[in-house]
């Protein structure tokens, strides 16, 4: 995450021997571009520091020139060990925060878009994969997928611990369904997007 590479402006610190020990042993693993540091973050200046410069909440970046230097130089810390990387972590919930005048949808697929374009001209040679949702089942999840998300990576993945059925969620939908929705889709290469279950616990109700 951005903000815990880089804690003071123009000073980033990576630290691989943890990576590199779990890719020694055999593992193979997830990296993750997500988290805004606030004196990069497109937030709403009504909101204080303390609000939204978080793990588990940010806004994106005012300039995406600076996400593309962010993006290169981790994946260039970690490249060796980490080949697979998902955009941000659960942006369907409160972990994205919506920069005045965005919608959440609009925020992600700018996210999206422009990680893909920077991948492509700076020649990383990674696997991109967006989506990260917590619920499957929201609109949010197909609709950023068909706004142009799923023409800009190679897999679409989901965290699956349960579907509640709240009132946002579609009715009578399986995961199993939404697996064949997304691999019906195109991803980056032209290829069909490949779904992916990146998190998730014991409570796999559906998952049978």
């Amino acid at each position: 995450k951005w903000w815990s590479i880089e804690k003071e402006k123009g000073k980033k610190e990576f630290f691989t021997s943890g990576v590199e020990r779990a890719a020694q042993m055999g593992f193979k693993l997830l990296g993750n571009f997500d988290q805004v540091p606030h004196f990069y973050a497109a937030a709403d200046p009504k909101k204080p520091v303390s609000s939204y410069s978080a793990w588990w909440n940010s806004y994106p970046p005012k300039d995406y020139e600076d996400w593309r230097t962010y993006m290169v130089e981790t994946f260039k810390a970690f490249g060796k060990w980490v080949k697979y990387w998902e955009i941000w972590n659960e942006p369907d919930g409160g972990f994205l925060s919506v920069p005045p005048g965005k919608t959440k949808e609009g925020a992600y697929l700018d996210l999206v878009t422009n990680t893909s374009r920077f991948a492509a001209e700076e020649k990383l040679g990674l696997t991109l994969i967006g989506g990260v949702v917590s619920s499957l089942s929201r609109p949010f999840y197909s609709n950023v997928l068909v706004s142009g998300v799923a023409a800009a990576v190679d897999a679409a993945s989901f965290h699956f611990y349960y579907e509640d059925q709240s009132a946002e969620e579609a009715p009578g939908i399986t995961a199993v369904d939404w697996v064949k929705w997304t691999k019906s889709l195109k991803g980056r290469t032209g290829k069909p997007l490949e779904a992916w279950h990146t998190e998730g616990g014991p409570w796999l109700a559906d998952g049978a």
